[in-house]
């Protein structure tokens, strides 16, 4: 028996997926509940100064024209959230260390280069006036995510490569890993049980409930600046400005 395949049967074992009923169940499931997040405007205003470019002083001087409300921002963030889940390829690719790890592609061999433009993006070289030409070969693959359980804390994959894996139960796609016969069937070759077997590696260390919460508090802190930045512009902020400044002037 390959050894992808073995592994692979063994580390859905580990995982042992999720069900809430018989037609609904997936053979792997990641636990992102937002256990840790906190939204409260103290802390997002200084995440927004530690992360998103605002000073304290101008937190402060806009505080009283900056809406906060923590339980309305969770909601639309978490919709936010799951609305990209399948959008973001960073979720469907994997890292260097995964790639030397399950012998997959990831720089390009041998490497390429090119004058460098005035183009806003581009490969450094390690030559001034080089950029190194799509030094990148690793995969983005073909993965959908779904969200399930109370509250969606429960991130199952739906399908992986051309193979749906909603309505697999962890058991029954650990047995037929282990079998030729459903092996072949079902179109689960070495090849893809490999790539499945890194992708998990990956998404263990990406999905979890810390990396979900800390997700959720930058994208408010960034929201949070972004309310900062309109108030500094805001002609509220400029009357309030103008009439502290007249204060002063006449008293």
């Amino acid at each position: 028996m390959n050894i992808h395949r073995k592994l692979l049967a063994a580390d859905v074992s580990r995982n042992a997926g999720y069900s809430r009923g018989h037609h609904e169940r997936w053979p792997l499931e990641f636990n992102v509940a937002l256990y840790y997040v906190d939204l409260d405007r103290d802390h997002v205003e200084a995440l927004a100064v530690q992360d998103h470019g605002v000073t304290k002083e101008q937190v402060e001087a806009t505080r009283d024209l900056v809406e906060w409300d923590p339980e309305s921002e969770w909601t639309d963030i978490q919709s936010h959230m799951h609305d990209g889940l399948n959008d973001d390829d960073g979720n469907r690719t994997y890292s260097p260390t995964t790639a030397v790890r399950y012998g997959l592609p990831y720089h390009a061999f041998p490497q390429r280069y090119k004058r460098r433009t005035n183009e806003c993006a581009y490969y450094p070289a390690k030559k001034d006036g080089w950029a190194k030409v799509s030094p990148y070969t690793c995969k983005c693959f073909d993965v959908e995510f779904a969200l399930a359980g109370r509250g969606g804390k429960h991130l199952v994959v739906e399908r992986f490569d051309g193979v749906t894996l909603r309505g697999w139960s962890a058991d029954d796609l650990e047995e037929a890993l282990l079998d030729d016969e459903q092996c072949h069937y079902h179109g689960f070759t070495n090849e893809w049980c490999r790539n499945l077997l890194a992708m998990i590696d990956e998404w263990d260390r990406i999905f979890t409930s810390q990396n979900a919460s800390a997700e959720m508090e930058y994208q408010a802190a960034f929201r949070y600046a972004q309310q900062v930045n309109d108030a500094l512009d805001s002609d509220e902020f400029t009357s309030k400005q103008f009439a502290a400044r007249n204060s002063l002037c006449t008293a």
